[in-house]
């Protein structure tokens, strides 16, 4: 009998890193109306954590209990309460009483889905809703589930029943892209929970016609529904609306689509006409604008926050916040934030980044606080809504609640209520630590958040030995024609005492250049497990935020655009020569690792110095931008990089001189001239950039015969390589790949 295989050191260090918790939200547990007002407080987390064991990812609900008094916050007690699993989304109502939960079983082989109303831990109600529409949505795209200020009724987002008939199930219907395969009809569904439990008390079944408790909204004309709201006074839903004219585009990490934020009313919640398959145009709330998302209504509802970008061009840029106030008859659109094109002074404001706003941003009805990249960090901003300064076209103000440090480290927004801010702190070097804000005000038009360590994931000995073991600092002023080139570089702290280190015997560590993807998007201080774990076999890393990277002003992103293959490629090249010139890395030992257009950016650099890089690891890279149009959820990405024009409604044909200036700008244009040694990791199920990118790559050079090419592809993952499998197997390929390549002694 064999006995089990004993793991590499690179095995070891990854399970030390990739197996930290990581809180993933937070809620402040309201006391039901009828409790006593309690001297202490409970904070709720869900963590989500790697099991290696089980090969799977796994959520924990922790409570912890704390007492606060005199601006000071103290931890009484925490514990893990129980795993939360089959849960698409759950929210305590308004008055803390109740729960909802959205709750996917799994029965065998088929899924059912319920609903679940609790009160006081104890189960009050139960809706089977399998038969009512398919899987429930829990993303932050469309994913919503929202409460009536009566909390007599609730609404969420669901994929609408596939259809029966055998004809119609064969009918092309497109999706969604990345992340998105096979949804494709997303439909506003209603429970009224009065109705429901007089339904179960008479026996009926959700599917039972003469039962009324459950209405699904949907489709409308030209729009996919999702985030949505119930309006002022519950006598309306507000929602995003996706545009459907003509095909379905990618969403995932593209902000620039054609949406817009609607309104339907309470009388319009039943369809018009005998067919009860037509129904009304909602009211379109976001009218002077082609793009808004992530809608969010005050407590007073008197007013809508939302966002906004520039449809087409880069996927992501600086966003306007916009508010529509709901007590003007005329003239309710107004701006709160517009776009910044570059900070007034260094390190200044330089406009928002953001993807969606926090589930309930808002204190007092005055501040909504938000996520935000601001350089190389993630910030947490307070802006001020006064509609009566807006209405005179005064910016709104913007408050900056991260606290300063050295460390420069990035803070993410788990939960907002009035009185409390709940955030993770993290760094390079520290997985996350949960931190409760006391929010205070100091008077008119300031707030104040004053902060709090609460909680920190468990770690054991060897992760704290391994994350003691490297440190990250800054490096700028690279390159006097890219202003905001810079590297969040992760160096060993003792470089002779790394494995790497006593392997060369030598102090100064071996170099992986690694560009993010996008292009449109950057690197801040967040904790990477990949990261963390090459810099503890004693790589030195370098983060690179080149030209076009967000979080520096809408100028440096357009200043990519019509350039990419060209500018990202020299600055990434630049960091590279640059820190080898400093005397801090290895100059004979460089490497490059990428993914996505961080690929595209590392395949071009091999092509171009074919003999500088000692290896590259490519992440589902882009290879050729003409070829990708045909097969990618984001056709338009092509044509806007080149800064080529693209039509969503009427999109265009690649014409056979723009496909040569594409074939021009791609790293297959230099792919004959590549010598380095190349590692591929594709996921199968790619839908943003086709595997056909990485396989095309890997023939080219197979077949050059003077290469070391070798690729891994992962079944059933899609772009972001993020299945347990791919996460795990992939890092250590790509390890091993470097230690070989690199370091030149293969890990025993």
């Amino acid at each position: 009998m064999s006995s089990a295989k004993p793991l590499t050191l690179t095995q070891r260090v990854y399970r030390a890193l990739a197996s930290i918790p990581s809180y993933s939200s937070a809620t402040i547990l309201r006391p039901p109306p009828q409790a006593q007002a309690a001297p202490f407080l409970t904070l709720e987390t869900v963590l989500s954590q790697r099991d290696l064991t089980r090969n799977a990812k796994r959520l924990f609900i922790r409570q912890i209990v704390l007492s606060v008094t005199g601006g000071v916050a103290r931890v009484v007690s925490s514990f893990t309460v129980s795993e939360l699993t089959e849960v698409a989304k759950k929210k305590q109502s308004p008055s803390g009483a109740l729960t909802a939960v959205l709750r996917t079983a799994t029965d065998g082989s088929a899924k059912k889905r319920f609903v679940e109303v609790q009160s006081g831990g104890a189960l009050r109600l139960t809706i089977e809703v399998t038969d009512k529409h398919g899987d429930f949505y829990s993303d932050g795209t469309f994913g919503a589930l929202a409460w009536s200020r009566d909390e007599n009724l609730i609404a969420y987002i669901a994929e609408a029943k596939p259809p029966e008939d055998p004809q119609e199930k064969f009918e092309f219907t497109p999706d969604w892209g990345e992340t998105f395969t096979k949804r494709t009809s997303p439909r506003i569904v209603v429970i009224d929970l009065r109705a429901a439990t007089e339904a179960v008390l008479a026996g009926k079944k959700p599917a039972d016609k003469e039962n009324t408790s459950i209405t699904i909204l949907g489709p409308f004309d030209r729009l996919a529904v999702g985030q949505v709201l119930f309006g002022p006074n519950d006598g309306s839903f507000i929602f995003t609306g996706y545009s459907t004219q003509t095909r379905q585009y990618g969403l995932v990490a593209c902000t620039n689509r054609l949406s817009g934020i609607y309104q339907l009313g309470s009388e319009h919640w039943a369809p018009s006409g005998s067919n009860g398959e037509k129904w009304p145009d909602p009211i379109h709330l976001s009218s002077e604008v082609q793009n808004a998302r992530s809608p969010r209504l005050s407590r007073d509802a008197t007013k809508l926050v939302y966002l906004s970008n520039t449809p087409g061009g880069p996927h992501n840029s600086c966003t306007t916040l916009r508010v529509y106030d709901f007590t003007l008859s005329s003239g309710p659109h107004l701006v709160a934030l517009d776009v910044v094109q570059e900070p007034d002074s260094p390190g200044g404001f330089p406009g928002l980044y953001v993807e969606q706003l926090p589930g309930q941003p808002w204190i007092r009805d005055e501040w909504i606080v938000l996520n935000s990249s601001w350089g190389n960090r993630k910030t947490i901003l307070a802006v001020q809504i006064r509609t009566d300064k807006l209405r005179e076209a005064q910016q709104a103000k913007v408050v900056d609640l991260t606290p300063a440090d050295t460390a420069s480290r990035s803070w993410s927004v788990l939960y907002v209520s009035e009185e409390y801010v709940v955030a993770k702190r993290t760094s390079p070097t520290e997985p996350g630590d949960l931190m409760l804000g006391l929010v205070g005000r100091d008077g008119e038009d300031v707030l104040r958040v004053d902060w709090h360590h609460v909680d920190k994931p468990d770690l054991d000995d060897k992760a704290v030995e391994l994350l003691s073991s490297f440190q990250h600092t800054f490096h700028t002023s690279i390159l006097p024609t890219s202003p905001i080139l810079q590297s969040i570089t992760l160096l060993p702290v003792d470089p002779v005492n790394t494995y790497i280190g006593h392997r060369l015997n030598t102090s100064l560590p071996p170099l992986i250049t690694f560009p993010h993807g996008g292009p449109h998007s950057a690197f801040t201080t967040d904790f990477s497990a990949y990261a963390a774990a090459l810099a503890s076999l004693g790589f030195a890393v370098a983060m690179i935020n080149y030209t076009g990277s967000t979080g520096f002003g809408q100028r440096y992103i357009d200043a990519l655009v019509g350039r990419v293959g060209d500018l990202e490629i020299e600055d990434t090249h630049a960091v590279s020569t640059y820190l080898v010139s400093l005397g801090i890395v290895d100059p004979d030992r460089v490497a490059l690792f990428g993914g996505s257009h961080g690929g595209f950016t590392s395949a071009h650099l091999v092509g171009r110095y074919p003999d500088y890089y000692r290896a590259c690891v490519l992440r589902n890279p882009v290879i050729n931008i003409g070829a990708m149009v045909a097969n990618t959820d984001i056709p338009d990405w092509n044509f806007a990089e080149l800064g080529e024009p693209y039509d969503f409604i009427k999109p265009p044909v690649l014409a056979p001189e723009q496909y040569a200036r594409f074939y021009e700008r791609s790293p297959i244009a230099n792919a004959h001239k590549i010598k380095t040694p190349v590692l591929l990791l594709i996921g199968e199920n790619d839908r943003r950039v086709p595997p056909s990118e990485g396989y095309g790559l890997y023939y080219v050079l197979k077949g050059k015969g003077d290469v070391d090419v070798r690729l891994k592809a992962f079944p059933d993952v899609g772009h972001s390589l993020d299945s347990m499998d791919a996460e795990t197997h992939g890092f250590e390929a790509l390890a091993q790949f470097f230690l070989e390549q690199v370091v030149g002694k293969e890990n025993k």
